[in-house]
């Protein structure tokens, strides 16, 4: 089916949506033309190539020559998010497990001795969950 966009009257939209792009601090990328002289192509998460996430990101590749990647079957935007906290919380693994960084450590006499997320969350509850008295006397106690 062919069809001359410009002869349609437009309506209007369900909703208003604002796009956005963002990358971790710790990549390369700091600016846009830092994505176009990328040596390794970020990565951009979709739901799908129907989806703005998709086009606006393609839109990009094409008229400036940026390197994006994008990286399609999400189901949203909370479950690409969330795919860019496991690749942190992976780098970090795979971190602590760098012989060059273990042997620095060992060089310094420092103890690599991770704790995991989910240990800290639970000391976390108990410390904010403490009771008032203990909080007071630890108070005195500190000085403060």
């Amino acid at each position: 089916m062919k069809f001359d966009g410009r002869k349609f009257t437009w309506l209007g939209s369900f909703e208003t949506s604002n796009n956005l792009i963002y990358m971790r601090s710790d990549t390369p990328c700091k600016t846009i033309h830092d994505v176009t002289k990328a040596s390794e192509p970020p990565k951009c998460g979709s739901t799908g190539t129907g989806s703005p996430s998709y086009f606006m990101v393609e839109l990009l590749n094409e008229a400036i020559g940026a390197k994006f990647t994008v990286v399609t079957g999400y189901q949203g935007g909370q479950e690409i998010d969330l795919a860019v906290e496991r690749m942190l919380r992976d780098a970090f693994a795979k971190t602590l497990k760098d012989p060059d960084l273990l042997a620095e450590a060992k060089k310094k006499l420092l103890e690599i001795d991770p704790t995991g997320g989910h240990e800290l969350e639970a000391l976390a509850k108990d410390v904010l969950s403490a009771d008032k008295d203990l909080v007071d006397r630890l108070r005195q106690l500190l000085g403060k």
